[in-house]
């Protein structure tokens, strides 16, 4: 099982870190005048790794071919493809009368692997087709005025070749299959920022070339159903409608107005008829009950820009009947909204139209959001349980054999759905779709099973460019339907690293699966805790929820019930655990192999080296994970520390499961950083924490991030250059100085530069591990697990 595993995988770590903050081999270091003889340079080796491809019964497939770029492999007669690579490489692979199937091979695979297809029609004849679909997209912001060097750069005058570049590497992924679909949360078109929805705290628009990447990676349906469809409001919405059709891509969730943004996309595909139907639950509402009441002060931290929301300004609207819905007066945006809010449904669909309108006009209150098709204007479309209803429905009477709805909703970086968006998810399935995807967290979350029908909580990012630690990771969604039925659903794991989606493989492949099959638990929502924070709350599941499990075979996960008896092997049940404290790596990007299918043999994702050639990524037979380490060179010489970093912080959680009042529910956590480190020469290496307070909760301010501590924690590393595994428990306080609370790390490793000479280290297996007792999991949880320690 995998305790024995962890287990094994923890022992020399949880013994040595029982006797102090850090703990190694304690030999005195040795002092070198002369550089340590470098170590090679990174260079991958050739691995042959052979793949047997098969049908749905077991029987070879001797015509099967993989193809990966311009080359292809053809199998032989037992069906068996040999390839030769050096890096991680995505294949397609076909076979007569099979649906084409994608799989990411790597190196350090073992030298056979089987892979199943499936027939392109069913046992009974019927014709099966292929759907995927991806997260959230854009190609604005910093990919069009990059903030750092390595990052994708789309340029708006190559004729799309920079797009289609950034989504190269999984677009032949993403197009083996007979449809696709993605959320496309911006608006396309050239707009000029004058014309952005006054008061919108962040605006997305994509210069008209992503059409060029959507084209590549053969996207038929782009979603519009989302908070970000209306950032220029109608001529923004009217702009990205044109664009897409051009484009001969369906675009349904937006219009100019809510019939509109209600339209479904109904697209042929074979011998069946799919509607695509999207919306929101993100409205603008929940800004424009934030923005502040009657006598208010603004606070000292606000900037210039915001102070509009406490100013009065005069309003005074009269119907044709001579009636003021509201009285004239000085409102403050605020009062303005919940006078507005408190008298809307009482108000007749021609009155509350012109009085919004009235409210939003240039002079009064244009900064009030609403981001959905409604009160007279265009936008996304809204979600409402009637209006599903009745949209499903009218699909169904015109034809559609499936219907595919995707709802965007839920709460931004919530490791769990909310409660509202999982009852608008069941609500679609009970309305009659056949799969439910959401969007909106930009981050992964779980999946479910309501009355037989899939239900994809978030796909996270696809083409974004935030940047935390957790939005890079995101899967493809494959589903597989024979008529009516779903036969198979998987998920392909991906990174985006440097904005750029790419297929994964080993740990960084099983390490997104167990993510999302952990977040798959239906006894979790997140919800907004009384502080304006998002938290994780136990919930009673209704009866017809069964929760979802994945298997995973060659680095793909099948949607299975977790019940099954492959299902998520990699998650360990607490009751095994008992009297132990589970370690949970909450960076997990410390080793430095290639696990990227990207034509690039590089590793290191996710790490930022200084550009002066004093850090490098090195080969060694045996290094401790894979043959792939950092190596950071420092010197008397030098004038400063030699440091190393993630391109992005992590975030931290003291708690983790909390009350509906936001009390705790858990124990506070307790945090460690392992690491497997070498030494040559005089240098003393060490790590870094820096903790940040970021607030992104409150919206009506931009995001704020404050610098709360600063910690260096030297490594006592002997100087022998031999790896000797390290662990420094961190003290109780780090996370909580003077009473704040850390809620965002950045982790560095360094080498401090030696009195005399150059000195060199090696850093591999970077860690930082949170640490919780068993009895802080709900009971009957499934973790995953890095790490454990028993408790005496």
């Amino acid at each position: 099982m995998l305790f024995a595993a962890v287990a094994a995988l923890a022992a020399t770590a949880c013994a040595k870190a029982s006797g102090g903050n850090t703990s190694t081999s304690t030999t005195s270091p040795v002092v070198s005048t002369q550089a340590p003889e470098p170590a090679p340079e990174f260079a991958p080796a050739l691995a042959t790794v052979a793949l047997r491809v098969e049908d749905e019964t077991g029987a070879p497939l001797p015509n099967a071919v993989a193809h990966a770029g311009n080359s292809e492999f053809v199998a032989d007669a037992t069906g068996t493809i040999s390839v030769e690579i050096d890096q991680p490489t995505l294949f397609v692979v076909e076979a007569p009368g099979s649906i084409p199937e994608p799989i990411v091979i790597e190196p350090a695979m073992a030298p056979e692997r089987t892979m199943q297809m499936l027939a392109r029609t069913g046992p009974n004849g019927t014709e099966r087709i292929v759907m995927h679909f991806g997260g959230d997209v854009m190609m604005g912001r910093r990919y069009v005025e990059p903030v750092r060097q390595d990052t994708a750069h789309v340029l708006t005058d190559d004729g799309g070749a920079s797009a289609r570049n950034v989504v190269a590497a999984i677009a032949p992924l993403f197009a083996a299959a007979d449809l696709s679909s993605v959320n496309l949360e911006t608006v396309v078109g050239k707009l000029p920022a004058s014309q952005a929805y006054p008061g919108k705290r962040f605006l997305l628009q994509s210069p008209p070339v992503v059409l060029a990447a959507l084209d590549e990676l053969g996207v038929d349906v782009a979603t519009l159903g989302n908070n970000h469809v209306n950032d220029w409001q109608e001529p923004g919405v009217a702009a990205t409608l044109s664009a897409l059709a051009e484009a001969g891509i369906a675009a349904p969730g937006g219009g100019l107005d809510a019939t509109a943004a209600r339209s479904p996309a109904l697209l042929t595909s074979g011998s069946y008829e799919i509607g695509f139907l999207s919306y929101t639950t993100v409205t603008g509402d929940f800004v424009n009950d934030s923005l502040p009441l009657g006598d208010e002060s603004p606070s000292s931290a606000l900037g210039a820009a915001d102070l509009w929301q406490y100013v009065r300004r005069p309003f005074a609207f009269t119907t044709v009947d001579g009636s003021q819905p509201l009285p004239a007066g000085d409102y403050r945006p605020g009062d303005a909204w919940e006078q507005f809010a408190a008298i809307e449904d009482r108000l007749g669909t021609a009155t509350r139209n012109d009085l919004w309108a009235a409210l939003t006009a240039p002079g009064a209150f244009p900064e009030l959001q609403d981001w959905v098709a409604r009160r007279g204007h265009g936008g996304a479309a809204h979600f409402s349980t009637r209006i599903v209803e009745e949209d499903v429905a009218a699909l169904r009477a015109g034809g559609a054999d499936l219907v595919i709805v995707q709802i965007h909703g839920g709460f931004q970086f919530a490791e769990a759905a909310s409660e509202f968006f999982a009852r608008a998810a069941r609500d679609s399935v009970e309305a009659g779709a056949d799969l439910v995807v959401g969007h909106h967290p930009h981050v992964l979350q779980g999946l479910e099973w309501y009355q037989d029908r899939l239900i994809v909580h978030s796909l996270g990012n696809f083409v974004f460019d935030q940047d935390f630690l957790s939005t890079f990771p995101t899967a493809v969604l494959r589903t597989v339907f024979e008529g009516t039925e779903l036969i198979q659903a998987k998920l392909y794991p991906a990174v985006l690293d440097a904005y750029r989606p790419e297929p994964v493989s080993g740990n960084a492949a099983r390490r997104i699966l167990r993510t999302i099959a952990e977040r798959s638990a239906p006894t979790e929502s997140s919800a907004r805790l009384p502080d304006g924070s998002i938290g994780v709350v136990t919930t009673t599941p209704p009866p017809d929820i069964v929760a979802a499990g994945l298997a995973v075979h060659n680095g793909i996960a099948t949607v299975v019930r977790a019940d099954a008896t492959e299902a998520n092997r990699d998650l360990v049940p607490v009751g095994e655990l008992a009297d132990t404290l589970i370690g949970v790596d909450l960076f997990g990007w410390g080793s430095f192999e290639d696990v990227e299918a990207d034509q690039s043999a590089a590793g290191g994702i996710h790490w930022r080296l200084p550009q002066s050639g004093a850090a490098a990524l090195r080969s060694a037979e045996r290094a401790p994970s894979g043959n792939v380490y950092l190596e950071l060179t420092s010197g008397s010489a030098f004038g400063g520390d030699t440091l190393a970093r993630p391109v992005a912080r992590f975030t931290p959680r003291l708690h983790r499961w909390y009350e509906a009042d936001g009390e705790p529910a858990d124990d506070a956590a307790t945090f460690s950083v392992h690491a497997t480190v070498r030494l040559e020469g005089g240098g003393e290496p060490f790590v870094r924490i820096d903790g940040y307070d970021f607030v992104d909760t409150i919206p009506t301010r931009d995001p704020e991030s404050t610098l709360l501590v600063q910690r260096e924690f030297p490594l006592d590393v002997p100087a022998d250059g031999d790896w000797h595994e390290v662990v420094v428990d961190l003290p109780v306080d780090l996370l909580a100085p003077g009473g704040d609370t850390v809620n965002a790390l950045m982790l560095y490793v360094g080498l401090a530069a030696p009195e005399r000479g150059l000195s060199v280290a090696g850093f591999d297996d970077v860690a930082f591990v949170e640490w919780r007792p068993t009895t802080s999991y709900p009971p009957g949880s499934s973790v995953a697990v890095d790490f454990i320690r028993h408790v005496p």
